[in-house]
């Protein structure tokens, strides 16, 4: 159990280094994107964050 968290933390580390740490969003004409301020949420954020706070 403990090498696989290990090997967790190895490929994850991984994925940053070539893939960069920001987060990617798909265009917004596909989604619809709710802007406040600098903040940009899409509605597929808010459904998991509504479904994960609820249920």
């Amino acid at each position: 159990m403990i090498s696989s968290i290990g090997i967790m933390i190895v490929l994850v580390n991984l994925i940053a280094i070539l893939f960069g740490n920001d987060t990617k969003m798909v265009q917004q004409s596909i989604q619809k994107v709710y802007r406040y301020h600098e903040l940009l949420i899409t509605q597929t954020q808010l459904i998991q964050f509504f479904i994960g706070t609820f249920f």
